[in-house]
């Protein structure tokens, strides 16, 4: 929160100029007008300052506004700059800050496209998963059954084997009874 800010939310509300002062822990005695708040500023460089407007004094939760760090430093610092250089910089941190909620707002609207483009990818992967998945229980089923048919195989051919060695015939199947 910057000075600026406070007149254009003082501008804007129709307010009087009647503020509560909070430096570091310490309130300030009594209510003060932004003008005296621009000479606290000044010489409380490095501390922080925060402000609450009288009118909203008696909310559930009290909005204390906490000015910004550089807008205090430069409070301190400036003491020789007129107020119309004063509020160049101010007006200036001003358009810094507004940028900064475009830069952020950007970065959440690509965020969420990130998001939104992403959900097919996971979706993707998902059935690229479950599909592993299927193939391995396939290839269980089918490693399965083959050993079955082997097994199977394996009896088939001993019974073959038994048969010729009890010189029994079956039809479709030769057996060599000159090797019994």
């Amino acid at each position: 929160m910057h000075l600026t800010s406070l007149r254009q939310w003082l501008k804007s509300s129709q307010a009087e100029d009647a503020w509560w002062v909070c430096v570091d822990v310490n309130l300030h005695d009594s209510v003060i007008t932004l003008k005296e708040l621009e000479s606290i500023l000044a010489k409380t460089a490095g501390k922080q300052v925060s402000v609450l407007h009288v009118s909203e004094c008696n909310l559930p939760e009290e909005p204390w506004k906490t000015l910004d760090p550089l807008t205090t430093a430069l409070a301190a610092e400036s003491s020789g700059l007129s107020k119309k250089d004063w509020e160049k910089i101010e007006n200036r941190l001003l358009e810094l800050e507004s940028q900064q909620d475009n830069f952020k707002k950007r970065l959440e609207l690509m965020e969420r496209t990130i998001e939104v483009l992403g959900q097919p990818v996971r979706q993707a992967l998902q059935i690229i998963e479950e599909r592993k998945n299927h193939v391995e229980k396939a290839e269980q089923v089918l490693s399965d059954r083959a050993w079955q048919y082997e097994t199977f195989i394996a009896e088939v051919e001993q019974l073959k084997d038994d048969l010729r060695a009890a010189g029994i015939a079956i039809p479709g199947v030769l057996v060599n009874f000159n090797a019994v």
